[in-house]
């Protein structure tokens, strides 16, 4: 199998249902994810004797892209990450993967092999941002997003 680097992946973010999706390109490369397994460490009269299981705690998720406009009306065509991300404007008609107040999607991340289908797709559902943030560059802006997957693991298959 051969290593595979920023050329090798696709990320697209969907709606409740599928029905809506736009594929973001990841110029930077740099999508990571963390998953954090909370464990309680029990001792008996200050000897360790066993490990349990804490609770539960959602990934956070990260990635960014090379800046091209917020709103698909500042003269990008289509929608936008930024708008997809938040469920508004030209997103608006995205429908929420979770029943809340806070916008939730799907983030899809396919690693492709040498004929550009898909070898590994990774999910992470009911994604909800915590912060975006926008940087100005020599070469190109960049936007950054952070956020957390509702969930412990993402789904892979």
């Amino acid at each position: 199998m051969a290593t595979r680097n920023l050329r090798d992946g696709v990320l697209s973010v969907y709606d409740k249902g599928r029905a809506h999706h736009i594929t973001v390109s990841l110029d930077a490369g740099d999508l990571s994810w963390t998953e954090t397994q909370n464990v309680i460490e029990v001792s008996d009269r200050g000897v360790l004797d066993h490990v349990r299981s804490g609770d539960e705690a959602p990934m956070d998720v990260s990635f960014s892209l090379k800046y091209q406009g917020l709103y698909a009306s500042g003269g990008v065509a289509g929608i936008t990450p930024y708008e997809a991300i938040k469920g508004v404007s030209g997103a608006a008609a995205y429908v929420n993967t979770q029943a809340s107040d806070v916008h939730c999607s799907s983030l899809q991340f396919q690693v492709l092999n040498t004929s550009d289908t898909a070898e590994e797709t990774i999910v992470f559902r009911d994604f909800y941002h915590t912060s975006i943030e926008f940087a100005e560059g020599d070469e190109f802006n960049t936007l950054s997003v952070t956020g957390r997957s509702f969930k412990t693991v993402p789904a892979i298959s």
